[in-house]
């Protein structure tokens, strides 16, 4: 899928969700380009979507969509507009069910109370999922979704950084 394509199944899917007039996607503001871990090789394109309430970062291989990394932040009001955007990647791009979905936030720590600083992950067909709380100083989290067979892209997934993240 293209980023034209992510674009539109995800507005589809927030609209579904009857989140889009709180995290529909504006549109691409950012992109770059990242290398591979430890070398000057280029590893693909990553784009910054902008959405109403955070950040959506997707990672290009080839012209495709390898991966996606949601910032969001940490306040009441803000962080379920980041969990919905989340959730409309992982429905989108896994092509999961909400019930699987939802086992896979489940697993996530998401609503147990037992996600810690170090965040958690796990892997789903063929997909890596993790979340990152960050810095509390800076008082976002990081949920992201990358295709285990994109290789290094995994070296994307950071505490929000300046360049959010994407290492350029």
């Amino acid at each position: 899928m293209d980023a034209l394509e992510f674009m539109q199944r995800y507005n589809a899917r927030v609209d579904a969700m009857g989140a889009g007039a709180r995290v529909k996607c504006l549109g691409i503001t950012k992109k770059t380009t990242y290398t591979k871990q430890g070398s000057d090789e280029k590893a693909g394109e990553a784009c910054l979507m902008a959405t109403k309430t955070q950040a959506v970062s997707f990672v290009h291989i080839d012209g495709t969509i390898q991966g996606c990394i949601v910032y969001s932040p940490m306040s009441p009001d803000k962080v379920t507009d980041g969990l919905v955007a989340y959730s409309a990647c992982l429905d989108i791009m896994t092509g999961m069910n909400e019930k699987r979905r939802n086992k896979l936030l489940d697993k996530l720590h998401l609503f147990d109370g037992k996600l810690t600083t170090a965040g958690s992950n796990c892997t789903i067909n063929g997909w890596m999922t993790e979340v990152r709380p960050g810095d509390p100083a800076r008082g976002w989290i990081s949920f992201a979704l990358v295709d285990e067979a994109a290789g290094s892209v995994p070296d994307v997934i950071d505490r929000r950084g300046p360049d959010f993240g994407l290492k350029a």
